[in-house]
């Protein structure tokens, strides 16, 4: 049976999984060492927000609405980039402590969360979201955890999903 709603999907790049479900009998789950390290990056990544949430409002960048071509809001970014950032830097000199397989554990579980906190509620199995992101780099794993806006919210998920 072809479905035009999975081939647009596989085109578009949305990962495709064999199952999903919300109870996870038999599958893989986080234990607390993990569920420590992913708390940390909460933590961590929430202090680096505040830190530049706080920095923006100084630097009167409005991020609610921006308008990229705005001179003002150019030149408030790059304030905001010159500056120092210690929460931030906290926050990406941990990450880059870590090894691939930890980062690689924390993209997965991010990525989980997000689709266990999407209007579908569904998370797919831990084990199966690892073998998804086996293969990415490790810049692509920092690039997606630190870019993120929502990384905590979908991060937090993620704990609930697998634990």
């Amino acid at each position: 049976m072809n479905c035009p709603l999975l081939s647009a999907l596989k085109y578009l790049g949305v990962p495709i999984f064999k199952k999903s479900t919300k109870i996870r009998k038999g599958a893989r789950i986080l234990d607390s060492s993990e569920i420590n390290l992913i708390k940390k990056v909460i933590a961590l990544f929430k202090e680096a927000q505040k830190e530049y949430a706080k920095l923006s409002q100084k630097l009167g960048l409005n991020t609610g609405v921006i308008n990229v071509f705005d001179g003002k809001t150019i030149e408030a970014y790059s304030k905001i980039e010159s500056t120092s950032q210690p929460k931030n830097d906290e926050f990406e000199k941990f990450l880059d402590s870590l090894s691939d397989d930890k980062l690689a554990l924390i993209e997965a579980v991010m990525y989980g969360g997000r689709y266990a906190s999407s209007s579908l509620g569904r998370a797919y199995p831990l084990d199966e979201m690892l073998e998804k992101f086996s293969d990415d780099s490790r810049e692509s794993r920092l690039h997606a955890i630190t870019e993120k806006g929502s990384s905590n919210v979908y991060l937090t998920a993620g704990i609930k999903a697998y634990k």
